[in-house]
């Protein structure tokens, strides 16, 4: 739930709305990890009784929140990392969901709600006029190579009936291709040989053209890898978490031709 200045990122939709589907477009905004520990720029909430920080820092939307034990939030919401998305229109995005949050208004020209779906909260935002108009903040214009948001990392100890195991990575994972959000659960065994922040830390992950430019300079959690053909991913850190990227050689659909995940929503 954003409180605090944001970043225009230009990180373009997850979604392409398909004519006469009522699922409406959505756009990256940020996610959200909740955590217990003090940190040195965290800005209070009186509203809703927590602090947040990182997010104006971040150039990938990564923010943490502490809440108090008076946060009036849902238990879920204070203890699942959770993904934003804006969207045109709420009211349809809200459409048939279950409703953790109903519609709010964190500050004028913002209004905000949150549903559940397999497990993790979704939040969505709808802006009445243009974000820079709301958060002013210089680095929301801060200009960098285009993002493609792919999905949400969430690491995870219980087993899920849908889990996929990844041998060379000693890993499961579950849920993305049948999340319309992205969002994908991930149990790693104890030998997984992934650094400790990926085993521990949600990510954020983003398709990009060109994976060597995206991390020079960047704290790399490894060296960039092929875990399918056709696809070479790398892991940075940013803000106390990892971000991954994604270079595909062609069309994602030619590396992993699954129906499910490019079925129209």
């Amino acid at each position: 739930m954003k409180m605090q200045p944001s970043l225009e990122r230009g990180l373009r939709s997850f979604f392409v709305k398909p004519e006469g589907n009522s699922m409406p477009e959505l756009t990256y905004h940020h996610i959200c990890i909740p955590t217990n520990v003090v940190r040195p720029d965290e800005e209070y909430n009186e509203q809703f009784k927590l602090y947040a920080s990182g997010y104006s820092q971040s150039p990938y939307g990564i923010e943490w929140m502490r809440f108090e034990p008076e946060c009036p939030l849902p238990e879920i919401v204070k203890t699942v990392p959770h993904i934003g998305f804006v969207v045109d229109d709420l009211e349809a995005a809200l459409s048939d969901k279950e409703v953790l949050v109903a519609p709010l208004n964190p500050v004028d020209g913002v209004t905000t709600a949150t549903i559940i779906y397999n497990g993790s909260p979704i939040e969505f935002l709808r802006f009445d006029r243009p974000e820079s108009e709301i958060w002013p903040h210089e680095l929301k214009h801060r200009t960098m190579q285009k993002l493609t948001y792919h999905h949400f990392g969430v690491p995870t100890s219980t087993p899920r009936p849908e889990d996929q195991y990844m041998p060379k990575y000693k890993t499961y994972a579950s849920g993305y291709l049948e999340n319309p959000y992205g969002v994908e659960w991930m149990r790693f065994e104890p030998s997984a040989p992934l650094h400790e922040l990926v085993k521990t830390v949600p990510h954020i992950a983003f398709v990009v053209d060109n994976l060597e430019a995206t991390i020079v300079g960047k704290e790399v959690l490894g060296e960039p890898n092929s875990p399918s053909k056709g696809i070479t991913v790398a892991m940075i850190a940013d803000n106390g978490a990892p971000v991954e990227f994604l270079q595909f050689e062609g069309p994602e659909f030619e590396v992993w031709p699954r129906d499910a995940k490019f079925r129209p929503r």
